[in-house]
């Protein structure tokens, strides 16, 4: 299942490289092609962040604890709530 994911970016990655090597620099192609690129090695760089996070939490590195988290009390500084007539908005406050 591990091997699946890490392969899964790397299609993308490598039709993108045959597209590049077949269209003119800085056409549409190219930058559809490297934009591709850039977002598969982000999904990479992500899953082995994350097999790293649970090689430290299996050797006792990283040591994780329970604790109760409450939803509305961290969004409701995030989003301010507005209501008008029958319809509600929400706009996200930074």
């Amino acid at each position: 299942m591990l091997s699946h994911e890490l392969r899964n970016p790397l299609a993308p990655i490598r039709n993108s490289l045959f597209v590049l090597e077949r269209s003119p620099a800085g056409g549409d192609k190219a930058r559809q092609a490297q934009a591709v690129i850039a977002r598969q090695v982000g999904h990479l760089s992500r899953l082995v962040d994350d097999l790293l996070d649970i090689t430290r939490i299996s050797r006792g590195k990283i040591t994780l604890s329970r604790s109760r988290w409450s939803c509305a009390s961290s969004c409701a500084g995030r989003w301010k709530i507005t209501a008008r007539s029958s319809s509600a908005t929400t706009s996200r406050s930074s």
